[in-house]
């Protein structure tokens, strides 16, 4: 711990010279510049006390989480945080819909869900594919909501999509999109087709699945997704074009 708080005095020393003959300074307000632990809740624990960071007189606040870019980010990058900000915006903003539904029309109410409260639910959602339960519990509820409130006392044609729904099929994308080669090269690797080593109706269609010890690496995007598109029908997985691909997979989760 020591020698990361060294290494810090001496960034910021640095940082603090180039403002100095550049005429800038830097606000070290709460919110703007904080510092923020990243490891287990245990280390954390442990290190909290001793990380205390100064610059000129001041010591720089340490804060448990931070909002970057629209991520609320903890110390140890569970994502919990930023799902029950993101539920508590929604869950507003659904409210604040259901006061103003007598003066739209159905088309209208679902277009504002649609384009001012799931993008809430769903922004980053494939970093967080597994969901506590207590998670999954409350986007379960949530999606009764919302149709309540946009179709009121009407029967609709077709139900709204739910939330985990949205961010699976966004996942299973993402992973057509690598497959195919339309994404940055620096990920490109990260999802293999499995060599059956002989015809079987799967044979080219399914992931290797890294091998993954502990369960917190479970949780993240390269092992979920390659699940997730194992767990897709025969026929998308083994779609020729994208295009057929994609339409299948909307068809699938509608």
């Amino acid at each position: 711990m020591e020698s990361i708080k060294s290494k810090l005095m001496n960034d910021l020393a640095n940082v603090a010279v180039w403002l100095d003959e550049n005429d800038l300074i830097i606000n070290l307000n709460e919110g703007k510049t904080e510092e923020l632990l990243f490891g287990t809740a245990k280390h954390i624990c442990k290190s909290n006390k001793s990380l205390s960071i100064p610059y000129g007189n001041t010591v720089i606040n340490l804060t448990k989480k931070y909002k970057y870019p629209g991520v609320e980010v903890n110390s140890t990058l569970n994502l919990n945080t930023h799902f029950d900000a993101c539920f508590k915006c929604a869950s507003t903003r659904l409210c604040l819909l259901s006061k103003i539904r007598d003066n739209l029309n159905v088309d209208s109410a679902r277009t504002i869900y649609q384009s001012m409260i799931t993008p809430l639910l769903t922004y980053c959602g494939i970093l967080n594919l597994k969901l506590r339960s207590t998670q999954l519990h409350k986007l379960a509820s949530f999606r009764e909501r919302p149709t309540k409130v946009i179709f009121k006392d009407f029967r609709p044609d077709t139900e709204l999509p739910s939330i985990m729904d949205l961010r699976k099929k966004r996942a299973c994308e993402i992973v057509r999109r690598t497959l195919d080669g339309n994404i940055p090269e620096a990920l490109m690797d990260h999802f293999v087709i499995k060599d059956h080593g002989r015809e079987t109706q799967n044979r080219g269609c399914l992931i290797n699945l890294p091998t993954i010890k502990l369960e917190y690496a479970r949780r993240g995007f390269y092992f979920m997704g390659a699940k997730l598109y194992n767990e897709l029908p025969l026929n998308i997985r083994s779609a020729t074009s994208s295009e057929d691909f994609y339409k299948l997979l909307k068809l699938h989760f509608s």
